[in-house]
């Protein structure tokens, strides 16, 4: 087993005292566990004392923070330790002993529920909406990314259109705009080039997670998680041999580094940049005032979408509502 196997299965391990049954262990992903090790959660005794924004900040996702959340709700409020009951219901109480509030725990019932369902609801999970794409699929659709906005298949190098700083290719990701999850929709093809980003894949991890979003036309990057600011999301050497670091503050107002012909799709950075202010704002990452105006056009589009599809007004083609439903 090499090093990062051994990491892992720590990862796992920690789960597996968590309570989680070896279903649910294996549910979560390589990169989910690598980034539980990153931060240290692969230690049992840290892993129970973890907190909502520890594993936010430890760059899981949020259905992921809200399964493993439920767990450790249940481990407090649940029978104790040796107990075959599941436990984990998040009521008002004891997720006030948990730190978190009203509509957290709301979410962390649902997670738990979705997860136990999940061999039954993965046709609907494919529809849900949700503000991280599984980028699982690269090997079909970079290839075509990189050609698109490098001419080449397969290039030594490819620049990082969100932060302009040229990388070795492996270290670019083409990341999608209009995530694969969400909802299928006749406004872009979704492994199609202009629906997808060559980036680091640090910084596809923020964009994914609506650290941060692209306004359409201007292609300006607009940063939302600014408490988040001084995180160093990836280092490199620039051409004078210089040892430099990219933090996520310096991608706020920078505008996309692709070549004339080649922009993103208009469309999808619309629903992006939509379902991020609306994660945003629910988030009190900003307030409404902050949203620029051609934005607060684009959302308010979105949300009537969103309306007319709730009352089956609507039929046509679908955004994402990633951040109304957290």
């Amino acid at each position: 087993m090499d090093f990062a196997s051994q990491h892992r299965q720590r990862a796992r391990d920690a789960l597996s005292n968590l309570g989680f049954d070896a279903e649910a262990v294996s549910s979560f992903d390589d990169k989910t566990l690598d980034r539980l090790v990153s931060a240290k959660f692969d230690l049992p005794g840290r892993l129970r004392a973890a907190t909502c924004d520890g594993l936010e900040k430890a760059g899981l996702a949020p259905g992921d923070v809200c399964f493993i959340m439920s767990k450790l709700q249940g481990a407090v409020a649940g029978p104790g330790p040796g107990s075959t009951t599941t436990g984990g219901d998040l009521g008002p109480e004891s997720a006030a002993m948990a730190g978190v509030s009203a509509t957290d725990a709301l979410v962390f019932q649902v997670a738990k529920a979705v997860k136990q369902l999940k061999p039954m609801l993965e046709p609907l999970l494919q529809r849900a909406y949700g503000p991280r794409s599984r980028s699982s699929a690269q090997s079909e659709y970079r290839p075509a990314a990189l050609q698109y906005y490098t001419g080449e298949p397969q290039p030594r190098h490819a620049t990082c259109a969100v932060s302009g700083v040229q990388l070795p290719v492996q270290d670019v990701v083409a990341g999608h705009i209009y995530q694969r999850r969400w909802p299928p929709t006749k406004g872009v093809k979704i492994d199609d080039p202009p629906n997808l980003m060559l980036m680091h894949r640090e910084v596809e991890q923020h964009f994914d997670n609506f650290a941060f979003t692209v306004t359409p036309v201007e292609l300006k990057v607009v940063l939302l998680d600014k408490k988040r600011k001084d995180k160093v999301l990836f280092e490199y050497t620039d051409d004078g041999g210089r040892q430099k670091s990219v933090k996520l503050g310096d991608l706020d107002g920078r505008l996309l580094a692709v070549a004339a012909g080649t922009a993103p799709s208009e469309y999808a950075l619309s629903v992006h940049v939509a379902s991020a202010f609306d994660h945003a704002l629910q988030r009190q990452w900003c307030s409404a005032a902050d949203i620029p105006p051609t934005v607060r056009c684009d959302r308010e589009l979105f949300q009537g979408f969103l309306r007319d599809s709730a009352s089956g007004g609507s039929s046509g083609s679908g955004g994402s509502s990633g951040g109304t439903m957290m």
